[in-house]
């Protein structure tokens, strides 16, 4: 059976619009591979993070990206981000916007 480890993806932005909002996207279907995003909730003092299952031992490409109105309208500059997911450890990936 499949096992799964939890990632919580934290950032701190600062939006142009009440109307838009981060996310997170990436190469795994869990992500939207690339297509598809999944929102970030509203934290303190300009945080965003959200929890996403992963499949263990996986190897994840992602970046964020900021919505507005349902599309994206910005991606994170430079590169992919990178991931191993572990085994069974829940993860913290707190990071800095554009920041590698």
């Amino acid at each position: 059976m499949p096992q799964n480890v939890n990632v919580t993806f934290r950032v701190h932005y600062t939006t142009q619009s009440p109307n838009q909002t981060v996310a997170v996207t990436g190469n795994q279907q869990e992500l939207g591979n690339w297509k598809e995003f999944i929102p970030l909730e509203r934290a303190k003092d300009g945080h965003w993070a959200t929890v996403v299952s992963l499949p263990a031992e996986s190897h994840v490409e992602w970046k964020f990206v900021v919505v507005d109105k349902g599309e994206v309208c910005r991606w994170e500059e430079g590169g992919n981000r990178h991931l191993d997911a572990g085994y069974g450890d829940d993860l913290l990936v707190h990071q800095r916007w554009g920041l590698f």
